[in-house]
């Protein structure tokens, strides 16, 4: 598709004060994707300059018009006030955009046959136009001059597909005397100042800096029909005045052009970046000083060059989008500090500067808007622990309804900071000041903050369960039509809690977690964090419990809890996977792993689940998991026979259920499946030999395999024991091989190593020559010796 703004021009809307609607970042930039989000940058006076403002992973924080349907673009809104709308802006992009400069020679030179039939709404209203000479020649000139693209003076970001390119300055200069004798013969002012741009154009793709300041003199003419394409003429013109040597009359123009297209903005700020201007003697041209000084703090030092512009003008809106960038990443940085345990700073070396600054603008006569500078006089306050001093200020009489209300919301967080330990009736009083206030509940900024403290507050009281749970905030922003319980509720999600429960698995904070569910009194905060939790809030608590108990082998008090379960099927399936009571030499994950095992719990099937369940993704029952863990304890000591056997499938029990096992996600529920344990662990290539595994589990199969070569009188089952020993000590390093091309694996250390070496001592066994054959570690341990 062709980018056409050569000639006919169509470009972004223009917006002015009396018509421009903005919505501040709106699919353009989310600000709820920041950490914290309460200072309204909307606050600052002029709409026109909200693009500008503080946004952080984009230079601009929003497009610089309205984009998206065919009404936000200014050319087109001229164009069809020109034809007095009768043809709308759809039929005049399918007629002369969507057509091609030969369909239009086309027409040109058939449109006088009588046969000849119009193909769209325009060619009609063409041939029906008492101006249908000079129409068709304009189209048909416009089409022509489409073709032209050289980029040699081009100083603003643009792309062009699909045009025939024009290289020659012969061409050119042969366009511009035909569109020289078209603008005489031409006698409707608005064609007449459309043939203008594409004089100035074409002189501007000549490279004449002179000839082209003439030719906009000569050709452009200001009239409000036209403004769209007398000011897209003039920001041509100002790079050809530059390039001719003058610089300041380039500024203006280029002033001019900024003040007056918003679709322009960007393109102009990108020139005036190219053009170095700083040297230039602006005394006597004060605006054209301010914008210079905000192009330089827009990309350098806006606190030094707003207090520039604030000596030039003290109630210019370039200073008050230069100090609201800084402001939005100063309060950035400190509420974000202040809800975060990481060490989050912030470069505060120009506080004192900023603030001298906005002291100087409340204490100045000659300031309107001095509301506006309040609000940063605040947060000032809070920065540097005034919090008195700050309520004061925002305690204030406001006039104006947005700074009245961001006063209002920095009192109300002026509040929560002020919250001195766990103290559970303080955050409920100001749980029940945000549910009760519009402006407070209904902004999302506002909510995270107040929610995160709190969060912050029940972590630093070994409540880190409720913490969680309220520290998953989502980017949810709050719609007009949406009850504030619901707009409460819907800024946290627990889906990462509940699937990485292992992390949370201390009984001291389960016992408050239950406690705070099951008493009958509470605050109006605790009903509502109570509310966060699973319907089953009880069985939610006891299934934790439960899992944490089974972690620590303290199986008959795990039983005890999943047996007060009224729902167990909320939690677990009915069965037990009976194959990882099994070991397997390797693991492969796209192999099942009961295929792998040794099968060697089908020798015991009696004593498991009446079942075999092959599925990779089954969430195993704890109860029966629990239980069966019970019974082979029992069978070990009461059939001490066969004690090796039972011990050994208990070592494969807590290996599988390990963070380096199979069965990772029965015991910690992780996201990704299996692949969980490698990011559980950090399991890699290289385990240091001193790595400290998540728990308990992998010391828990250490001593049953390490009883099973104490009891058993079988070499086979000894020799499974060791080499189950050694994966459960796994320790080795490589190094680069030249031959392959690749890292292999050729030092061994720690129990890693013991255990391989003894090992050797079965090679008598049928699993030792199994080892040898599907376990590549061994096989090169070996090799190497």
């Amino acid at each position: 598709m062709k980018k056409i703004f050569l000639l006919f021009i169509f470009v972004p809307i223009a917006l002015n004060a009396n018509k421009y609607k903005f919505n501040f970042c709106g699919g353009y930039y989310d600000p709820s994707d920041r950490n914290i989000l309460l200072l309204d940058q909307s606050l600052i006076s002029d709409a026109s300059l909200y693009p500008f403002l503080n946004c952080t992973d984009t230079a601009f924080c929003a497009p610089f018009e309205n984009t998206g349907t065919v009404h936000a673009y200014d050319n087109l809104d001229e164009w069809e006030q020109y034809f007095n709308y009768k043809l709308s802006k759809n039929a005049i992009i399918k007629g002369f955009y969507l057509t091609s400069y030969l369909d239009f020679d086309k027409f040109l030179k058939d449109h006088i046959s009588k046969n000849y039939v119009a193909k769209n709404e325009l060619e009609r209203f063409i041939l029906a136009s008492s101006n249908k000479k000079e129409l068709l020649q304009y189209f048909w000139f416009a089409k022509k001059c489409e073709l032209i693209y050289t980029g040699k003076y081009e100083l603003e970001y643009s792309w062009y597909q699909g045009e025939s390119i024009a290289t020659t300055k012969d061409d050119l200069n042969k366009m511009f005397k035909e569109a020289i004798a078209l603008y005489e013969e031409t006698q409707d002012a608005f064609l007449k100042n459309r043939i203008g741009f594409q004089i100035v154009r074409l002189a501007f793709e000549l490279g004449n800096p002179e000839h082209a300041n003439e030719v906009f003199e000569k050709y452009m003419k200001y009239d409000e029909s036209s403004k769209y394409i007398y000011y897209k003429a003039m920001e041509r013109n100002a790079t050809m005045l530059y390039r001719g040597g003058k610089k300041v009359e380039s500024l203006t123009s280029f002033l001019e052009v900024f003040e007056n297209l918003q679709s322009r903005k960007g393109a102009v700020f990108l020139s005036l970046e190219r053009l170095p201007m700083r040297e230039l003697d602006l005394s006597k041209h004060t605006k054209e000083n301010e914008l210079l000084h905000f192009l330089y703090g827009f990309n350098g030092d806006p606190v030094m060059e707003a207090a520039e512009i604030l000596a030039i003008n003290p109630n210019s809106s370039y200073a008050e989008v230069l100090a609201m960038r800084y402001f939005d990443s100063l309060h950035q940085a400190f509420f974000t500090a202040n809800i975060s345990t990481e060490d989050d700073e912030f470069l505060y070396e120009n506080i004192s500067k900023m603030n001298a600054i906005v002291v100087n603008q409340l204490n100045n006569s000659s300031v309107k808007n001095k509301e506006f500078w309040s609000i940063f006089k605040g947060i000032i306050d809070i920065v540097d622990g005034d919090y008195e001093a700050a309520t004061a200020v925002f305690a204030k009489k406001y006039t104006i309804a947005k700074y009245k209300n961001q006063a209002a919301i920095f009192a109300f967080i002026i509040k929560v900071l002020q919250i001195d330990g766990f103290d559970k009736y303080a955050m409920d009083r100001l749980f029940l000041e945000l549910k009760n206030k519009k402006n407070l509940y209904g902004n999302h900024g506002v909510r995270r903050f107040y929610f995160q403290k709190i969060a912050q507050l029940y972590a630093e009281d070994d409540q880190k369960i409720i913490s969680e749970f309220l520290s998953y905030t989502s980017s949810y922003e709050a719609k007009n039509k949406v009850a504030k319980d619901d707009v409460l509720a819907s800024n946290f999600s627990a889906t990462n809690f509940i699937y990485e429960q292992y992390k949370y698995l201390d009984i001291e904070d389960l016992r408050k977690l239950k406690k705070l569910i099951t008493v009958t009194s509470r605050t109006e905060l605790e009903h509502f964090i109570v509310s966060l939790f699973p319907k089953d809030k009880e069985g939610f608590v006891n299934e934790m419990i439960g899992t944490y108990f089974l972690r620590e082998n303290k199986l008959e008090d795990a039983i005890n809890y999943f047996n007060l379960l009224e729902n167990p099927k909320m939690y677990y399936r009915e069965g037990l996977r009976n194959s990882l009571f099994s070991g397997a030499i390797s693991e492969y994950f796209n192999v099942s792993f009961l295929a792998q095992s040794d099968r060697f719990h089908e020798k015991y099937q009696a004593l498991l689940y009446t079942s075999e369940i092959d599925d990779e993704y089954y969430i195993d029952n704890k109860l029966l998991l629990a239980k069966t863990l019970v019974k082979l304890e029992k069978l070990a000591i009461e059939d001490p026979g066969n004690a090796g056997a039972y011990y050994y499938m208990l070592g494969n029990a807590w290996y599988n259920l390990s963070e380096l096992g199979w069965f990772v996600n029965t015991l910690h529920y992780l996201n990704g499946g299996n692949d969980g344990r490698n990011y559980l662990s950090e399991y890699n290539y290289e385990t240091d030999e001193n790595e400290v595994f998540d728990s308990m589990l992998i010391d828990r199969a250490v001593s049953y395999y390490n009883k099973v070569i104490e009891v058993s009188t079988s070499e086979e089952l000894k020799a499974k024991a060791t080499f189950y020993l050694a994966k459960a000590g796994m320790c080795f390093d490589t190094t680069w091989d030249e031959n392959t091309s690749n890292y292999i694996v050729d030092i061994f250390c720690g129990d890693h190593e013991v255990n391989f070496k003894e090992l050797e001592s079965y090679k008598n066994t049928k699993f030792y020559q199994e080892v040898i054959k599907e376990c590549t570690y061994f096989r090169t341990y070996t090799q190497r010796k």
